[in-house]
């Protein structure tokens, strides 16, 4: 599309007060706050899971030594797509508009670039309790029955869904300290250090982790779990009754990979005189495992 005088008559004239275009401040990306970001230079990126040893076996004396190894698991590989969107503007367009409406075309692109990053990036929790959208083990992000590479399941999901109150935050922060690796026998040390919400959430989420007393009873009761989640509002998550624990973005396993930064180039078409703006970015996004996070599914 091509912007041309025909269409924005108005710019033309001296008259004109204010284009309210940019008058409002655009939101601070907040992506960074719920995924991995990892820059890379690669055709395409791997990850690769495999599962150790079991636990010692108790052995009588003269027996043998009980031989182990490590098992195969699950690959995941991340295959970048690659973004584009550009801006015309007519010759004359340029020359006799009033507002200098043309030099604005590199920071609108950048808006629409940088949001469509966030839409991309909130892809696995958008569909982390979609059956068709599928990680490495063969089901999707949160599910009831993670299969282990040694075997046995494990969940990640709130077995009773509710909004973020001090008995679904504490269930969370529980089964936490339950998380086993891909044996199915050892435990494993994960800190949950967010609750990640909609902003429809977020005023439950900031009562129960801000509040001295529990916020749920009229006693006099301590609330023990004060503090121990930073709230992360994002307001990119599409459904209003969704929110997870997770551990930190660098501890996790969703990925959002960058080949290509966001950039901008210029160039003219001599046969119409259109002067364009062209924007474009390159990413890969994905789980290569579930572990660190605990999703509630409160529809």
């Amino acid at each position: 599309m091509s912007v041309t005088r025909a269409r924005f008559q108005r710019l033309m004239y001296s008259g004109l007060e204010e284009l309210i275009h940019h008058s409002f401040r655009e939101k601070e990306p907040q992506w960074q706050n719920f995924v991995r970001s990892k820059s890379s230079s690669k055709a395409f990126e791997e990850d690769y899971s495999i599962a150790g040893v079991q636990t010692f076996g108790l052995v009588e004396e003269n027996e043998e030594t009980p031989e182990d190894e490590y098992v195969p698991g699950r690959s995941k590989r991340y295959d970048y797509d690659c973004y584009k969107l550009m801006m015309g503007f007519s010759k004359k367009m340029i020359m006799d508009n009033k507002v200098g409406l043309h030099s604005d075309r590199a920071r609108e692109l950048g808006f629409s670039g940088r949001q469509t990053m966030e839409m991309i990036a909130v892809g696995p929790y958008a569909d982390s309790f979609d059956s068709t959208v599928t990680g490495p083990d063969g089901v999707e992000l949160c599910d009831a029955a993670h299969p282990n590479i040694r075997g046995g399941t494990q969940s990640n999901i709130e077995a009773s869904p509710g909004d973020p109150s001090v008995l679904t935050i504490r269930s969370a922060l529980e089964n936490f300290r339950r998380f086993l690796d891909e044996t199915g026998v050892r435990r494993l040390s994960i800190e949950p250090e967010q609750i990640s919400v909609p902003p429809e959430q977020m005023f439950d989420a900031q009562e129960v982790m801000q509040s001295a007393g529990r916020p749920d009873t009229a006693n006099r009761a301590t609330n023990v779990i004060k503090g121990k989640l930073q709230v992360k509002v994002w307001d990119h998550l599409p459904s209003t009754t969704r929110w997870w624990v997770t551990a930190s973005p660098g501890r996790l396993k969703i990925k959002f990979f960058i080949r290509s930064s966001l950039s901008m180039d210029t160039f003219e078409d001599e046969n119409t005189e259109m002067n364009w703006v062209r924007g474009q970015f390159a990413t890969a996004i994905g789980f290569s495992h579930w572990l660190g996070v605990w999703g509630v599914n409160a529809t």
